[in-house]
């Protein structure tokens, strides 16, 4: 019972911070993104186009200069539970058919889960010229259904359990970035487009910290004369590391209204981890231990265990290439906006599954601007984000929270929040219109 309880708690305390607290392809740095679910590449001005399409800065409706400043996101995510799962069995006594439920919620590849974050301690962009600092942070884990089995149930004869499926890692990494775009006339585009432009960032990686499995395995078996087990896993990891990453783009403005934006990151993208870089293995052999041997402390007669601790010269880690094309229409009193995310890599937080992204932004009212956004496919399937942005025309505060797998949060498996500061002098820095004074005979009064 008190294993059960001790597996309900963690489980329940897991869900609850998923659907309260504040995760690369998220975008989390940037609340109005984060808003409208990332639908971003086509609409990034000024630093967020640093991060989001460079050759926006090229484009003449770019800020002259901008200045983000408390910019902030973070959230987590997981395959199996929802809020709503927490809410049943929370403090509840587990009987056969709510264990069996909660293992049926586990899928067979494992409990995974993750958690990421962004943050841009500093940026500014002056006419085609952008610099950020930011520090990113990203982990996954994964736990073998058959380990969650064995401590809602406990170990049953003649069962064997496999805990090969485990596994996780995870990394935090400051970047600084240079970007750069600038407008080209085509003759070739010119019947299609008003403006065209190219740019590209490039980033300067240094990594504060790396863990990861690189290999584990294990298994246990219960019989009548005793527990049988193995297992093994090898963790490398390292305090530092060095890398750089290549991000390119595209944009066109088809008309006052209707743009496009394309962008290919980390293209490539690589970090080098070489401080302090060690590699720990370890093992443990059980064979024929009774819960009398266990009980007497006399365990270590029928366990062996094992480690190793090597230094070595280090490892090379390859950041997820990410494609995403998107678009924009401006009808004035609204914005709606569309993307493809499309993931080379099933790694960290990208998805070699296709991504639908679709956002709205109102401009019903002078200062207040509510967003909406909606996904489709990726690593979270089907999400949804709502946001508000609070405008004078040069400042701006962006809120912004959305939940993963799930449209509502009590349906969600996770969740994340992002909040932003920026300033804006330029194209895009308009203050709200003044109401004209009253008129006399058609004229207006001075």
């Amino acid at each position: 019972m008190n294993l059960q309880r001790t597996f309900l708690g963690f489980c329940s305390s897991f869900v609850l911070l998923l659907n309260t607290t504040i995760i690369g392809q998220t975008g989390l740095t940037n609340a109005r993104s984060f808003g409208m679910c990332g639908a971003y590449t086509a609409l990034a001005a000024g630093v967020d186009a640093g991060r989001w399409n460079p050759a926006n800065l090229g484009l003449r409706r770019a800020p002259k200069l901008s200045l983000h400043f408390a910019s902030f996101g973070a959230g987590a995510h997981n395959n199996a539970f929802t809020k709503s799962d927490y809410d049943l069995y929370n403090g509840a006594y587990l009987n056969a058919r709510q264990k069996a439920g909660i293992l049926s919620r586990i899928p067979a590849e494992g409990w995974r889960f993750n958690l990421a974050g962004e943050m841009d301690l500093v940026g500014v962009s002056l006419q085609n010229y952008a610099v950020t600092f930011g520090l990113d942070f990203a982990s996954n884990a994964k736990l073998s259904r058959d380990f969650v089995d064995l401590i809602l149930n406990g170990n049953r004869l003649d069962q064997t359990y496999d805990f090969s499926n485990s596994t996780g890692a995870g990394a935090a990494i400051l970047t600084l970035g240079f970007s750069y775009g600038r407008s080209l006339r085509l003759n070739l585009l010119t019947p299609y487009v008003q403006e065209f432009a190219i740019g590209g960032t490039i980033k300067y990686l240094r990594g504060l910290s790396i863990g990861e499995v690189t290999e584990a395995s294990g298994s246990m078996t219960t019989r009548f004369d005793g527990i049988f087990g193995n297992g093994h896993a090898i963790v490398r990891q390292a305090s530092g590391g060095n890398g750089i990453a290549l991000d390119l783009g595209a944009a066109a403005v088809v008309n006052k209204k209707f743009s496009l934006g394309l962008s290919l990151r980390n293209f490539p993208g690589f970090i080098n981890w070489s401080t302090n870089a060690q590699e720990n293995e370890y093992g443990v052999i059980a064979d024929s231990l009774t819960a009398e041997q266990w009980a007497s402390s006399h365990e270590d007669s029928v366990i062996q265990h094992d480690s190793e601790e090597r230094v070595i010269a280090g490892f090379s880690q390859r950041l997820p290439m990410v494609v995403h094309v998107g678009a924009a229409y401006d009808q004035g009193q609204v914005l709606l906006s569309g993307e493809i995310v499309q993931g080379l890599d099933n790694r960290l937080n990208a998805a070699t599954t296709p991504e639908l992204r679709f956002g709205v932004e109102g401009r019903l009212f002078k200062f207040i601007l509510p967003r909406a956004g909606l996904s489709l496919g990726g690593k979270r399937g089907a999400s949804s984000a709502f946001g508000v942005g609070f405008t004078t025309g040069t400042f701006h505060a962006d809120f912004a929270a959305g939940t993963w797998s799930g449209l509502l949060p009590a349906q969600g498996k996770g969740i994340g929040v992002a909040f932003g500061m920026r300033l804006e002098l330029g194209p895009n820095a308009k203050t709200p219109p003044k109401k004209p004074l009253p008129t006399k005979r058609g004229k207006i009064s001075r």
